[in-house]
């Protein structure tokens, strides 16, 4: 099984874009935060922040900018910079405490991948894997499955396979899905795997633009 969804990226309307459904304990979505906006993060909760544009407050005097990423537990709250910011978030409700990281866009630990035309960037590898992969024009991976599923969020460019996949659109491969995705212009991607094993698929996922 395999879920979509996508986000227009150039819309800055206020407002939030679920890619699951609410009660999913593994939420996806993006939070599009007006000028000075804040937003608070569900209690209890993991939460895997990406800010795909703009400055975002996280507390303690952190600000993040466009690029950065952040691994925070419940409650905290998020207030957007003065020209507003749009943040990618994995929500993982399923009781697992996590370790608050934050990696800036300069930090990003860039390595060659097995797959030519590759470069990985991992964010984290306790609990779950999540890691940043750059694609270079022409790169294609094989076609293969993942045992413990996949998410995969578009950031920049665009993923190619049966259909497009510009920036802002979500992929969720459930256990035993296979693809074969390629590039044809520079692409960024979003990874988040390993998350998926030995869970009901969500009950809908939903597409807002």
């Amino acid at each position: 099984m395999i879920e979509h969804a996508h986000v227009d990226l150039l819309d800055v309307s206020s407002r939030l874009v679920p890619f699951t459904d609410a009660h999913d304990p593994l939420w996806s979505g993006v939070m599009v935060l007006g000028p000075h906006e804040g937003a608070r993060l569900a209690a209890d909760a993991c939460h895997d922040l990406l800010v795909l544009n703009g400055t975002v407050d996280i507390g303690a005097g952190r600000v993040l900018e466009g690029g950065d990423f952040a691994i925070r537990h419940g409650g905290a709250e998020l207030c957007a910079g003065p020209a507003g910011a749009q943040v990618f978030a994995y929500r993982d409700a399923s009781g697992a405490r996590c370790d608050e990281i934050t990696v800036t866009r300069d930090e990003r630990p860039w390595r060659e991948g097995r797959t030519p035309g590759m470069l990985i960037a991992n964010l984290c590898t306790a609990g779950h894997a999540l890691s940043l992969v750059l694609w270079q024009p022409g790169t294609r991976t094989r076609h293969h499955a993942h045992p413990g599923g996949e998410e995969i969020f578009v950031v920049k460019g665009e993923l190619l396979e049966a259909q497009q996949h510009p920036a802002g659109s979500w992929i969720r491969l459930h256990p035993g899905a296979w693809h074969s995705p390629f590039v044809e212009t520079p692409t960024l991607i979003l990874v988040r795997s390993g998350h998926l094993k030995a869970r009901r698929p969500a009950r809908e996922a939903r597409a807002q633009a």
